[in-house]
């Protein structure tokens, strides 16, 4: 196997007489596809002398380059080196074009990851990245990783710190866990506590995706979660920046998911002792760091973060808390949104999320709800109080409305049979059908 040719080549290379040593090159040709694999000769010399041959480039201008080779790097890394393209991608991606300068990048008005642009974020929740397989080259991948990480604590401008966050997120999907979590995740951590807030917010959305493509979590990083990831991330919370609170109310529900993932599996982890874990105890420590966090977010003073929590995954985070605690720390919060007359985008988004929240909390939601749809009723926006006829309609379906209170409010409702809109008296009229059913 590979370690006893590497027994052999160091015992050849130090050998007592120096005329039985060979010359550097020939122990590189004898190794090459052996011990050393092919990539290092076809692709990775020449490639590393882009940016260790002088002058060389400053941090910024190494992760422009990387950025724009790296699909072909990774295409390189995992795919045999004998496929028809093969040697076009490393010529092409070897080529020593000249780097585009951040300056040039300014000029041409270049388009990077945004934090509220739908380039990034169109397909948060619907669409995970997807953890790719391993090839047996693409742990070579991880000398690309070091490079990478080697340069980031040295940037100086946005769209480089936004381009590393990029790169690294392409990383992770053609990495293993423990190099996601080891190598990877502390850089993306670094970044979502820099000064500049894009870079920040960007941060707590890659870190969110890249932790939900590890799958086998390694023994050493068990305890990831409580120790070291909400902790760090706690301060976004309550960020000066709206766009980075915004950022990790669109996440909290994904982290709090993976969160109880990596809590289960270490449940099978077959060294229970070893991972020294009572698993009530961890999942509480879980629920009180979620909690604090959900708590600050769905009390922000604007609007468009508690938006950005119901919007996203609130149901997973009612599934995470278990129903009493939805009740206690989402519906309870909730609540108070329809006391912000100045938001109507904000009592609208309570009735379109409330049916979620209750048809997991359940019965017992009935009695605060009732109350609130009545309000919703009378609300002076005509789009809310539409909402507020769709919301009673599906809680009447799912059977969380009793008899009588669904029949009080059918009596409240029925007047908008005669409003001069037509989507309200649509909305009526199917919950007068529903009702009756």
């Amino acid at each position: 196997g590979s370690d006893s040719r590497l027994r052999d080549l160091l015992h050849s290379m130090t050998e007592g007489n120096p005329r039985h040593r060979k010359t550097a090159e020939l122990y590189l040709d004898e190794a090459r596809g052996k011990l050393f694999p092919e990539y290092f000769y076809s692709f990775l010399q020449s490639y590393m002398l882009i940016f260790s041959a002088q002058p060389i480039l400053p941090p910024d201008e190494k992760i422009l380059r990387i950025h724009q080779d790296i699909r072909n790097i990774i295409k390189i890394f995992t795919q045999p080196s004998d496929a028809k393209n093969y040697q076009d991608l490393v010529e092409e991606t070897t080529d020593n074009q000249t780097t585009a300068t951040i300056d040039s990048l300014r000029k041409d008005g270049v388009k990077v990851m945004t934090v509220n642009s739908g380039e990034f974020d169109e397909e948060t929740d619907e669409k995970a990245p997807e953890k790719k397989e391993l090839g047996p080259d693409s742990e070579g991948l991880i000398l690309i990783t070091s490079l990478v990480t080697s340069c980031i604590r040295g940037l100086h401008h946005c769209t480089s710190k936004l381009y590393s966050l990029e790169i690294l997120q392409l990383l992770c999907e053609n990495s293993s866990s423990e190099v996601i979590l080891d190598r990877i995740l502390p850089y993306i951590i670094h970044l979502s506590h820099d000064s500049v807030s894009r870079v920040r917010a960007a941060a707590v959305h890659t870190a969110a995706r890249c932790v939900a493509l590890v799958r086998a979590l390694p023994k050493s990083d068990c305890n990831v979660f409580p120790e070291y990831i909400l902790p760090e991330l706690a301060l976004c919370a309550t960020d000066p920046a709206v766009t980075v609170r915004i950022a990790y109310a669109n996440n909290i529900a994904k982290l709090a998911e993976t969160a109880v993932r990596f809590l289960d599996q270490t449940q099978h982890m077959v060294d229970k002792e070893a991972a020294n874990i009572n698993y009530e105890t961890e999942l509480s420590a879980l629920h009180e760091m979620v909690r604090s966090t959900v708590s600050y977010l769905l009390t922000d003073s604007q609007a468009v973060v508690k938006r950005a929590l119901v919007e996203n995954g609130i149901t997973k985070l009612c599934i995470f808390f278990g129903k009493q605690k939805a009740n206690d720390v989402i519906l309870s919060h909730m609540v108070t949104f329809l006391n912000d007359k100045e938001e109507a985008a904000l009592r609208g988004c309570f009735f379109e999320r409330v049916v979620g929240v209750a048809a997991y909390v359940g019965h017992h939601a009935a009695p605060i709800l009732l109350p609130l749809l009545q309000q919703g009723l009378t609300d002076q926006s005509e789009w809310i109080i539409l909402r507020a006829v769709r919301a009673t309609t599906s809680l009447a379906q799912l059977g969380l409305l009793g008899k009588q209170p669904l029949c009080d409010l059918v009596a409240e409702s029925a007047v908008y049979l005669a409003h001069p809109n037509l989507w309200i008296r649509h909305e009526v009229c199917g919950l007068v059908s529903v009702a009756a059913g």
